[in-house]
């Protein structure tokens, strides 16, 4: 007998509990070439969609670190009118829920995608915190998150979510997100690193990250040595949720059976202390296995 591995997001039901995160898998189309992504997904997360299209970052655009990758994308995208035109109706034929992510400059341009995005689509992510985006902090106040998610509210009928940034008030973040109206928290948005072109002897990225911790060019970290799973826990265990009908999802890496001390050096060296309370947790593989 196969085992049922199917879960429930508020009123969300997927068949399996992974799903990518918006951004890492585009729209999907270039996977489902190379295997069957209804079999393999709970659900498909777009990359996330803005009302007008974008260019994003210059190039280079990527630097690989020895815990992960270093990214300043810039939310290069289509924009939602094409996304709605020509992508959507061909994520259909993956027969699995389709979560579309969205960013807006303001209050205005959320309830506008809210009301724009196709109510076919399972559920809305809110993306909340994109740290590469230029003139815009990568941290938003629990006024301003609130703000924003009750526009969207207001605008969408459906499953909506809401993904916030590891760093600043992170329980604050989460607890406004749930008071405006969000059925899902989703812990966390990446990180902020810098890489250094020694010869050069400057940043590796022209876009700098927001305000920056400390002088340079900072730009999201995704590693499979920073765990935003504790964080999920902690946040859902203050949060005055019934996990059974609501969701605070993890985003992580896939697992890898590496020691995780150097990463705490490199938390340290961005002005974070080793293990910050409600954001990310460090953890190895073999000590989950226990737990």
């Amino acid at each position: 007998m196969e085992p049922d591995l199917s879960v429930s997001l508020r009123k969300l039901r997927l068949p399996l509990p992974v799903m990518p995160a918006a951004g890492t898998f585009g729209f999907g189309e270039e996977y489902a070439a190379l295997y069957e992504l209804s079999s393999s997904l709970g659900a498909l997360v777009t990359k996330t969609l803005t009302l007008r299209p974008r260019l994003g970052n210059p190039q280079p655009r990527l630097w690989e670190t020895p815990c992960g990758l270093l990214n300043s994308i810039g939310l290069e995208n289509p924009g939602l009118s094409a996304f709605v035109e020509e992508i959507f109706p061909r994520l259909l034929q993956f027969r699995l829920p389709i979560v579309v992510s969205v960013y807006g400059e303001n209050v205005e341009e959320y309830g506008e995608l809210a009301r724009r995005v196709p109510r076919e689509a399972a559920g809305l992510e809110l993306n909340l915190s994109c740290p590469n985006v230029p003139g815009k902090p990568p941290v938003l106040s629990a006024e301003e998150i609130f703000s924003r998610v009750a526009a969207a509210r207001e605008a969408w009928p459906g499953e909506l979510w809401a993904k916030i940034s590891p760093e600043g008030e992170w329980l604050s973040a989460a607890q406004a997100a749930e008071e405006a109206g969000a059925d899902v928290v989703v812990a966390t948005n990446t990180f902020r690193g810098m890489a250094l072109d020694l010869e050069r002897r400057a940043p590796v990225f022209s876009q700098p990250c927001g305000r920056p911790l400390r002088p340079g060019h900072q730009t999201p970290l995704s590693s499979h040595r920073v765990r935003a799973l504790p964080g999920s826990a902690h946040s859902c265990n203050r949060l005055r949720w019934d996990q059974k009908r609501q969701g605070c999802p993890g985003v992580h890496p896939r697992w890898r059976p590496r020691r995780a001390g150097g990463n705490r050096q490199f938390l340290r060296s961005l002005g974070h202390p080793p293990h910050p309370p409600g954001n990310a947790g460090l953890a190895e593989k073999r000590r989950l296995k226990r737990a």
